[in-house]
């Protein structure tokens, strides 16, 4: 793909305070969470995104950004800004993420990066796979971005779907109510080869839950 081809979407959430962008290109082939310029380090899309004063959580996965602001303001001029730094890294060919970065990745749970893991491409781009895409698309995404939070599909395995809930759904109080009675009843109908859905996040970990 051509340096002038890269497009980017974005497109803000009901809460106002979140933004989801989905590019051309990915950024990394796994799931990251950043909370503070620190964890930031060793990424030049992280770190610069963290320049900005109005910035306050970054996650990443392929090609998806979601960027969570300090304020519920208009995301015209933010969202801009975030347009114009992926495009000139990407321009002048400076890696998203470092080696040392991700070669950190899988140490890095608890200590550093926030949760991380490897989605299993191989799965979730199956047939099957995208249609449990396309699916929490047309009837999941919705209501979780209301709450500022997103679902991410990690892998699909003999019958069963891994999912990872970020943003305002980490650490919900109402997470195994979602995935259970919501979620994993209206999917084990809508796609009959699932037999069971389990829920990989660690809620532990979740510092802004829309419940509390």
């Amino acid at each position: 793909m051509k340096k002038e081809d890269l497009e980017i979407i974005a497109t803000p959430s009901q809460t106002a305070s979140v933004c989801f962008f989905a590019a051309s290109v990915p950024f990394l082939d796994r799931k990251v969470e950043c909370r503070s310029a620190k964890e930031a380090m060793g990424s030049a899309l992280l770190s610069g995104l963290y320049e900005f004063p109005w910035v306050e959580e970054v996650a990443v996965d392929g090609n998806k950004l979601v960027v969570r602001k300090k304020d519920s303001g208009p995301w015209p001029d933010n969202a801009r800004q975030v347009g114009q730094l992926i495009r000139r890294l990407y321009k002048e060919e400076i890696p998203f993420f470092s080696n040392a970065f991700v070669e950190a990745l899988p140490h890095a749970q608890g200590n550093g990066h926030g949760p991380t893991f490897k989605i299993n491409e191989a799965n979730v781009n199956t047939e099957l796979g995208k249609r449990i895409q396309q699916f929490l698309k047309e009837s999941v995404a919705p209501s979780l971005a209301a709450h500022g939070g997103y679902v991410t599909l990690v892998d699909v395995n003999e019958g069963t779907a891994f999912f990872y809930f970020g943003g305002g759904c980490q650490g919900c109080a109402q997470a195994s109510v979602t995935v259970k009675e919501g979620i994993e009843r209206s999917l084990l109908k809508n796609i009959p080869e699932i037999k069971k859905v389990v829920d990989v996040t660690d809620h532990k970990r979740g510092e802004n839950p829309y419940y509390k």
